[in-house]
C-alpha cells in the first residue's frame, strides 16, 4: 500500500523521529497548496512515489490494493494526480501493464465520484523514468506524461530522449527533463547534439519541459535564472 514517508530523520537510538504536531506530511501538503495557490490559482499538485525501495514493483504485486491506496492519498489531500519516480525498480512488462491499468482506473473512478474532493477534476498519471526501458504501449494507453530524466549532470543516468521516440512513446506525452539542481540549462550537452532544448521540444512535437528541482532557497537563489528560462521557454501552462 502507498503511504506517507514522514521522513524526519532518526533519533540517537536509530529510531524514526515522528513528525511534530502540525508537521505531518498531510500538514505540509496543505501548507504547500495554500502558499502556491496564493501565487497561482491554476497550480496543479501531483504526489510522487519515491525511488530506491522498489516501491513500484512491490505495489505491482497487488495492483488493485496499491491503486486504491494511491487514490485515497490523492483524494484526502485534494490533489491532481500521481507520479512514479522510476529509477531502480525491476518490473515485468505484464506487471507494469497491470499496475498501470489499476492506477488509471482508480484515478478515473475518483474523478467521477461525487463524494470525492477530486470530483470533476482531470487526474493525471505520470511516470518519471531514467531510461526508456518501459513498455511504450502501456505508457501510451494509461499515462498522461513521461517526465524523462534527460539530464546532463555526470552522476545522472544516461537517459536519451531519442530512445523514447524510437520506442514509440507518444511524442506529446514526453517532457524533456532538466536537472537545474545540478546546473542543467536550456542547452543540452548530451544525447547526440540535442543543443537547444526548447527547439528540440518544438521540432519533435514533445509536450514540454520538466525541471528538477526548486524546493529550497539555495537552489532557487543559485539557479533562479534557469527556473525563469524554463518557464519562459513555452509560457505558463
Amino acid at each position: 500500500m502507498a503511504d506517507y514517508e514522514n521522513a524526519r530523520g532518526r533519533d540517537q537510538y536509530g529510531q524514526p523521529i515522528p513528525p511534530a504536531p502540525g508537521d505531518t506530511d498531510k500538514d505540509r501538503i496543505a501548507q504547500l497548496k495554500a502558499a502556491a495557490l496564493g501565487q497561482n490559482p491554476n497550480m496543479k499538485f501531483i504526489i510522487s512515489l519515491g525511488w530506491g525501495h522498489n516501491d513500484f514493483s512491490l505495489g505491482a504485486s497487488n495492483p488493485e490494493q496499491f491503486a486504491a491506496s494511491v487514490a485515497q492519498i490523492v483524494d484526502e489531500n485534494g490533489l491532481d494526480g500521481f507520479d512514479i519516480d522510476y529509477e531502480s525498480d525491476y518490473i515485468t512488462t505484464q506487471a507494469f501493464q497491470d499496475v498501470s491499468r489499476a492506477l488509471r482506473t482508480a484515478l478515473d473512478s475518483l474523478s467521477q465520484d461525487q463524494h470525492s474532493k477530486c470530483y470533476g477534476k482531470k487526474l493525471y498519471l505520470i511516470i518519471t523514468p531514467n531510461s526508456a526501458s518501459l513498455d511504450a504501449g502501456t505508457i501510451n494507453t494509461y499515462y498522461d506524461y513521461v517526465q524523462m530524466q534527460s539530464y546532463d549532470y555526470v552522476h545522472d543516468a544516461y537517459c536519451d530522449p531519442n530512445d523514447f521516440l524510437t520506442a514509440g512513446v507518444t511524442r506529446s506525452k514526453l517532457l524533456f527533463g532538466r536537472d537545474i539542481e545540478n546546473g542543467d540549462t536550456l542547452t543540452c550537452t548530451r544525447y547526440g547534439g540535442v543543443g537547444n532544448v526548447a527547439d528540440f521540444v518544438r521540432n519533435n512535437g514533445l509536450g514540454g519541459i520538466m525541471g528538477w528541482r526548486v524546493n529550497s532557497s539555495s537552489q532557487m537563489q543559485s539557479n533562479f535564472a534557469e527556473v525563469i528560462a524554463l518557464g519562459n521557454a513555452f509560457g505558463t501552462r
